[in-house]
């Protein structure tokens, strides 16, 4: 999942500088310069984790009785009764739910990233796909 300001490049170049250094490490001699090489890892995998942090808020999914909302659902309700679809051909064996909205909105509800799907899924309109 791409996101448009690019925050997705950036962790993925942390990674790799990451696994960089890491091979560099042992190999340089002792002094300032492993100092620094310590340093950028111990700075790039601060950000690395605040990435991981920033994906998963981006995932966060809540409901009532009427309606889903959150940064998964495109950051508007999404009331039941817009609901055209459900998608649950993974959710035996996955888990996994894919929401299709009359507006033409998808969301996908992943029960290992977001707590009570299971729950949220008996609420989701009987007359949903098998697709």
């Amino acid at each position: 999942m791409e996101n448009p300001s690019g925050g997705e490049s950036v962790l993925e170049t942390a990674k790799a500088e990451l696994e960089r250094l890491a091979r560099e490490l042992p190999s340089a001699p002792d002094g300032p310069g492993k100092e620094r090489i310590r340093n950028r890892i111990a700075g790039l995998a601060a950000l690395v984790i605040a990435g991981g942090v920033w994906r998963a808020k981006r995932q966060v999914v809540e409901w009532d009785d009427s309606a889903m909302t959150g940064p998964a659902t495109g950051g508007r309700p999404l009331a039941f009764s817009d609901v055209a679809a459900v998608d649950r051909s993974r959710w035996e064996k996955k888990g996994i739910l894919v929401v299709h909205a009359k507006d033409g909105r998808k969301v996908t509800l992943d029960a290992w990233h977001h707590s009570g799907v299971k729950e949220l899924a008996e609420k989701l309109p009987a007359g949903s796909t098998e697709q």
